[in-house]
């Protein structure tokens, strides 16, 4: 049995790290990293709770670190965790030169290898995949998922601390391209001050449900490698409006699985596009829900990463 040090980060993402087999995964409880798990998703049998005393105290019995955070790479190491080789998740697009060449300098000293969530993500960092850095994509289930059955004009985002996020996730850009459009619903935690739009956070279970009927899934992040929340949504078969930037660029093929644009004149107008054709919406929700089976698949994820467990730590 593997015995992984890590904190929280992403549920739903590390959800799936603990889907893979003889692997337990021990999250630090600090004053930084104040939970174990959330309530979006169910916590696995395999994920504990423990006190960074305890973990500095017991760090040998550990296999690796596992750090999903820049911040935590400096904090972790200063702390005194350098007893065990340490694994870095790149889940951040390099936005501007706002930290970009001392983050990509502490993660080449302090991280013994590094996984980034997509291939465009790693070049616009400058690496390439060899004995330091990998590339591993989500994983999406699409059996887990319900089928899009849609008859709502609802126009749904998923996205936490949306206005403070504006760099990353496009909340201006969301302003003017749903200006004026009815029932638009936020769901996410920390977007009170948006107005009526902002329905609070709400379990992932729930957000499925949502989105089998919902109009259009509009995605507006502008510097994020792609968006769990937007692969949930085109997994369940919901029709799809999104910034064509990043990975999306590669993936999202405007008009066949989603429509995109970077501008918010035309985010605008593909939007009622979908609500007012919702045939034509289903057959490019559909298609999306191909591109997440084809491309996402957990088993290719789950042997990924136990490939780079068991490189690191042999």
């Amino acid at each position: 049995m593997l015995k992984i040090l890590s904190h929280f980060a992403h549920s739903t993402y590390q959800k799936n790290l603990a889907s893979i087999l003889e692997v337990e995964f021990y999250h630090i409880i600090d004053e930084n990293n104040k939970v174990c798990w959330d309530e979006q998703v169910s916590k696995p049998n395999n994920v504990f709770e423990i006190s960074k005393e305890e973990a500095l105290d017991k760090q040998k019995d550990f296999d690796l670190m596992l750090i999903h955070r820049h911040p935590t790479i400096i904090s972790s190491y200063e702390e005194g965790f350098q007893l065990i080789p340490r694994v870095f998740t790149e889940h951040t697009w390099p936005y501007n030169d706002w930290n970009v060449n001392t983050w990509k300098e502490n993660r080449e000293k302090f991280i013994d290898h590094t996984i980034f969530i997509t291939k465009s993500s790693m070049q616009a960092w400058g690496m390439k995949e060899d004995d330091k850095n990998s590339v591993i994509y989500h994983a999406i289930d699409v059996n887990e998922f319900p089928n899009y059955e849609g008859g709502e004009k609802s126009i749904i985002t998923v996205c936490n601390e949306f206005p403070n996020r504006d760099w990353c996730c496009g909340y201006l850009l969301w302003v003017n391209s749903t200006w004026g459009l009815k029932d638009v619903r936020v769901y996410g935690y920390s977007n009170e001050n948006i107005g009526e739009a902002c329905k609070g956070l709400m379990p992932n279970d729930e957000i499925k449900k949502l989105l089998v009927k919902a109009g259009a899934y509009f995605n507006s992040a502008t510097a994020s490698p792609i968006p769990m929340s937007l692969l949930e949504a085109m997994a369940v078969g919901a029709p799809v409006v999104s910034t064509d930037c990043c990975e999306m660029h590669l993936l999202l093929k405007d008009g066949i699985n989603a429509l995109t644009s970077n501008n918010a004149t035309d985010l605008r107008k593909k939007i009622i596009e979908l609500l007012e054709n919702p045939e034509r919406a289903k057959k490019i929700g559909q298609r999306g829900k191909q591109l997440v089976k084809e491309v996402f698949p957990p088993e290719r994820f789950i042997y990924k990463w136990k490939q780079i467990f068991e490189k690191v730590i042999n």
